[in-house]
């Protein structure tokens, strides 16, 4: 039986599904409630006790690294989705998913209409899919791919460990094209090259290509609109060059040549290309097709940028500020922020290619590597607001 229901037991909407046994079978089924549900604000010790996820509420520390908690909202909502096993022994749920009907997905995606219409009412132009979590091999690009209910979940306790099924850098590339906006995709680096370059037969190939068939068996005939890939985060990766080698000779060979680009994320502030690769770079031609990924806190990538351009090693290649954990969550953090993007947008040099915020959209109270509350979009299950 599925059902769903209030928070005390009673049924808004019911089906019931056979399932005979044996092998793993999808199920599909519509509810249609009765009656709506309300959200209600809780306090700290309300949402320990129910089981909210709600970091507790402090006074702020100015010179503390994300000690801000007073703008946190805990809500408890009064719906609830209830799976019951009316006959048989046991059955295994290895995914489920509850979404709304079309009126409340963007573009029939599995994504929040009014946090996507907040995005697009700030003008953003591009969005990033990356972080931490791809040092580990829980993201390589092969398990992100095919229907969601198919894929491994590995969720081990640690935030950058998690892979979630239901979301991954695909679903994102789509949400992009839909957008209208350019994705990034940062990767999980510890691959061959020809490995990489199976993800670019992966997304641009067509069904006479092994890697294009398979994406076209996974229910996804159109090549993914992604041309922005970025090889690891925040780390050296010494086959950088050996990788985007790869990825471009397959690009060329799809006749794609010379239109991707391939970012190096190595670290944080002035961490800077290893000389070794940045001549290795200059030889395949790409100009700045080969990007460096800057990283700072909340400003200052005009600065690291200045200091890079003016390094002749780096004359041919690009430069995007992909993330600028500011760590405050204060006034003092907007009127900051809007200075380094005033600071951005006058940039004279046009090698300084892009900048992305951390993060886009943001759970209230997520609690991301210590490194909360920098979201340009927060949301809850009954409400959307924007950053500071």
């Amino acid at each position: 039986d599925i059902s769903l229901q209030t928070l005390d037991g009673k049924a808004l909407a019911a089906t019931s599904v056979e399932f005979a046994g044996g092998a793993w079978a999808r199920v599909d089924f519509n509810l249609e409630p009765s009656e709506k549900t309300d959200c209600e604000g809780i306090g700290f010790d309300t949402a320990q006790a129910t089981g909210v996820a709600c970091p507790e509420n402090n006074t702020y520390e100015v010179d503390a690294l994300m000690s801000d908690r007073t703008a946190h909202i805990c809500v408890r909502c009064g719906g609830q989705f209830s799976l019951t096993l009316r006959t048989g022994e046991l059955a295994r749920i290895g995914y489920a998913s509850l979404q709304p009907g079309q009126w409340g997905r963007f573009r029939g995606l599995p994504v929040h209409l009014e946090a996507i219409e907040a995005l697009q009412s700030l003008g953003v132009t591009t969005m990033r899919q990356g972080g931490t979590f791809e040092l580990n091999a829980n993201m390589d690009w092969r398990r992100q791919r095919g229907p969601v209910w198919m894929r491994p979940s590995s969720v081990d306790g640690n935030w950058y460990h998690a892979d979630v099924s239901g979301w991954g850098m695909f679903e994102m590339v789509d949400l992009a094209t839909a957008m209208g906006i350019m994705p990034i995709i940062t990767t999980y680096f510890k691959i061959e090259p020809g490995e990489y370059a199976d993800l670019v037969e992966y997304c641009w190939g067509n069904a006479s290509t092994k890697w294009g068939a398979l994406r076209v068996a996974d229910g996804h005939p159109e090549p993914y609109q992604v041309k922005h890939f970025e090889l690891g985060n925040e780390n050296p990766n010494p086959r950088f060059v050996e990788q985007v080698e790869a990825m471009e000779k397959r690009a060329t060979e799809l006749g794609i040549g010379n239109t991707l680009s391939y970012i190096l994320s190595n670290g944080w502030g002035r961490k800077w290309p290893d000389p070794t690769q940045t001549e290795k770079a200059a030889a395949l031609g790409l100009g700045d097709n080969i990007i460096w990924d800057i990283h700072v806190n909340g400003g200052g990538a005009t600065d690291v940028a200045d200091y890079f351009f003016s390094n002749t090693s780096y004359d041919t290649w690009g430069a995007m500020n992909l993330e600028t954990n500011y760590g405050d969550h204060t006034v003092k953090r907007m009127l900051e922020e809007a200075q380094d993007l005033n600071l951005h947008f006058n940039y004279e040099n046009p090698r300084l290619l892009g900048r992305t915020a951390s993060f886009c959209m943001e759970r209230s109270g997520y609690n991301e590597g210590g490194l909360n509350d920098q979201g340009l979009i927060f949301f809850l299950p009954n409400m959307t607001w924007l950053q500071p």
